[in-house]
């Protein structure tokens, strides 16, 4: 938000919409990134069609979400994220939430 009055709040205003730009584009090749690393993962995930791989990822993302219900309330933190199906599903459903 620019407070500045007069000729100043040109500059203030232009400034503004450069740092958001550059934003964009810092958000854009992060998305990129990401797109990378799940499609990677996707790959190695062991099923006979994508609709299979899906399912597993799905059903490992509500598994994690009991993990997480449960470790929240015991203190439990200890979770294994090597396997791919695992890997996906944490980035694919939580990168943006914890973006914020």
């Amino acid at each position: 938000m620019c407070i500045i009055e007069g000729p100043a709040k040109s500059t203030c205003l232009l400034k503004q919409i450069q740092q958001q730009k550059q934003l964009k584009r810092i958000f854009n090749s992060i998305c990129t990134k990401i797109k990378l690393v799940l499609d990677r993962i996707f790959k190695a995930i062991e099923g006979q069609n994508d609709a299979e791989k899906y399912s597993k990822i799905s059903n490992r993302y509500d598994d994690l979400y009991k993990f997480y219900k449960k470790a929240t309330l015991s203190g439990d933190k200890t979770l294994d994220y090597s396997d791919s199906v695992t890997m996906f599903s944490y980035i694919y459903r939580n990168t943006a939430f914890h973006a914020k």
